[in-house]
């Protein structure tokens, strides 16, 4: 069994109903910035990327300022689509991706090859007054 934690600054990809997240303009650096902080927990391991069931967790810290859906500029998103933007970011991209990407594993899965492997999750999005950005951690456990 193998367990990776990382922590990435800013808000997480999100997937936007009709776009993919590997093409979408105001996904790729936050796309980028994910894969770029689980490469490096990865490697500060010295695993390779997960084969089989894996079971993950994430824990989202966004301020209060960034949690309203009135206000889309701010808006960090709903739970689901932050998870789903966050599962397929450590995957093998989408081959268009590879066009834009600056990563180290450029067109390369990071964490595992499909986030069909993905069999557990457990989530939480905590809106906190006292925090000026949002950022969050990310857990990933091999069965």
């Amino acid at each position: 069994m193998v367990r990776l934690e990382f922590r990435v600054e800013g808000k997480p990809p999100k997937k936007i109903r009709g776009k993919s997240l590997w093409t979408a303009e105001s996904q790729v650096g936050l796309v980028r910035e994910l894969r770029k902080e689980a490469f490096n927990a990865r490697q500060s391991l010295a695993i390779e990327v997960l084969d089989g069931e894996v079971s993950l967790e994430v824990n989202i810290f966004v301020p209060e300022s960034n949690n309203d859906p009135k206000r889309p500029e701010l808006f960090v998103g709903d739970l689901d689509n932050l998870i789903s933007g966050i599962c397929e970011s450590v995957q093998k991209p989408h081959p268009r991706y590879v066009y834009i990407s600056e990563d180290s594993a450029c067109g390369k899965s990071i964490l595992y090859n499909d986030d069909s492997q993905v069999v557990s999750i457990h989530a939480l999005k905590n809106v906190l007054t006292n925090l000026e950005s949002a950022f969050y951690r990310v857990s990933i456990e091999s069965k």
